[in-house]
């Protein structure tokens, strides 16, 4: 009951917003604008219902256009870096004018990045990627945070739309580390991520479990360049059936002599996640040393499902 009680306040204040909207959606009337928007902010209730049943949880940091959460699960404390994903949504009630918002900035952040492709995309990809916005869902940013000296990089996001395919992936960069700016979303993020629970309990275990030498667990990003052994999955029949495809993260746990011994889908269509998962556990990688000794490590590996 103490865990449902602060995802049953998340919700109620989630809800408030649209309480007008739900309440004078009772009342028939024909179709029209207003009310496409009374259904786009319904859809989007849904989804975050859906967020919370899957444990992520409000960071409480909001800008005019969008919230923030993170997933206890998704935490990790690599020496003295912490590493979690945050998965960012559009605010509900201006959901409409947001959308059109970050719609604009993925056209000029994209169109940016294909200027300096090589070789130049088709003409009209940049048109008929950012077509593809209009179904957007969320984001999931990676961050990483040096508590001690205070300083935050992102190495990237991963856009998603409502049925869980990427529209936009840039993950893995190497970005530079940087103060956060006074009064910002990064210098929120690195005052939660650094100093309250429930990171606070996850620093005191780490700092335990190496002083006495248990199994502490280092994470080491992406696994892919460690693999001795990889295993395609298998497309699943129904997914394939309704052309579903898209992109899916899964974090593992890899032991001492390099066999996963934890695999966790975290993003991507559900429809994929489990065939994912069982392609993921049979991956085999070289172990990591690291002052002589084996070392257990977390990570992930990508897949991508295309038809």
């Amino acid at each position: 009951m103490k865990k449902l009680f602060p995802a049953l306040c998340f919700l109620t204040a989630l809800i408030l917003p649209l309480a007008g909207t739900l309440a004078q959606r009772q009342r028939p009337r024909r179709v029209t604008q207003k009310s496409e928007l009374k259904r786009i902010d319904l859809d989007v209730l849904d989804e975050l219902i859906r967020d919370v049943k899957e444990g992520w949880e409000s960071l409480d940091i909001t800008t005019r256009q969008l919230m923030y959460m993170y997933h206890p699960d998704h935490i990790t404390v690599d020496s003295e870096i912490v590493k979690s994903w945050v998965k960012q949504r559009l605010r509900g009630p201006d959901h409409s004018a947001n959308l059109k918002e970050l719609i604009s900035q993925r056209r000029q952040m994209i169109g940016a990045l294909l200027a300096n492709a090589t070789p130049k995309p088709e003409a009209g990809y940049l048109d008929r990627t950012v077509a593809k916005y209009s179904r957007y869902s969320h984001t999931l940013a990676q961050w990483e945070f040096q508590c001690k000296s205070k300083q935050l990089r992102s190495r990237g996001t991963v856009d998603y739309d409502v049925d869980g395919s990427v529209l936009h992936s840039l993950i893995d960069l190497p970005t530079p580390w940087a103060s956060a700016v006074p009064g910002s979303v990064g210098e929120g993020f690195l005052k939660f991520f650094c100093q309250q629970n429930p990171l606070t309990q996850s620093n005191k275990t780490t700092s335990q479990t190496m002083s006495s030498g248990n199994d502490f667990a280092t994470d080491v990003g992406s696994l892919i360049g460690r693999a001795i052994q990889t295993v395609a999955p298998t497309y699943p029949q129904t997914a394939r059936t309704a052309r579903i495809t898209g992109r899916v993260i899964v974090r593992l746990t890899v032991d001492e002599s390099g066999q996963v011994i934890s695999a966790d889908a975290i993003e991507g269509p559900l429809e994929l996640r489990g065939a994912a998962t069982d392609a993921a556990r049979r991956w085999r990688f070289r172990p990591t040393v690291v002052d002589g000794k084996s070392r257990k490590v977390t990570g992930s590996i990508l897949f991508n499902f295309t038809l």
